[in-house]
């Protein structure tokens, strides 16, 4: 199974609260949380952002009735995505993880399962999948929960 981790932030510089702006009649995080939700290998959702003083509202604003198991995760940095996301692993059960750009709901269910059924079959491949290709699917990233503790050693 599969854990997304959301990367949200509603300190934007250049727009501030992008992820509660409306693609024709839903808001961009929700886009993003109903697609994840759709998808049969996905157990559970962390929203990951930084301060929950600043960043509270996505508590608020969200219906999390209206989606698969969700969890919120507050970072005393607004900035340090990298420990944030290693914080976020170390509470992940599943095997593997998604990184999600919360500001972009370019969520293909499809993707991602090609992505995960290539990753679990295949022995060669021991930590992460880096697509070869230019794709569409950029804020996507797919790993071994445990290795995101290698990324941050290697960060500091």
């Amino acid at each position: 199974m599969i854990t997304p981790i959301v990367l949200c932030r509603g300190s934007s510089s250049r727009l501030p609260h992008k992820h509660f702006k409306k693609i024709g009649k839903e808001r961009i995080i929700d886009i993003i949380l109903r697609k994840l939700s759709e998808n049969n290998n996905v157990s559970e959702i962390f929203i990951a952002t930084g301060k929950k003083k600043e960043n509270y509202e996505f508590e608020k604003k969200i219906n999390i009735k209206k989606y698969k198991k969700i969890n919120f995760y507050y970072h005393k940095n607004n900035d340090e995505v990298t420990k944030r996301v290693k914080e976020v692993c170390d509470l992940i059960k599943d095997e593997f993880s998604l990184i999600i750009s919360g500001d972009c709901p370019l969520i293909d269910n499809k993707y991602i399962n090609r992505l995960y059924k290539k990753f679990s079959k295949d022995s060669k491949i021991k930590d992460f999948i880096i697509p070869n290709k230019k794709t569409i699917h950029e804020g996507i990233f797919l790993f071994r929960t445990k290795s995101w503790k290698l990324i941050n050693k290697l960060k500091a």
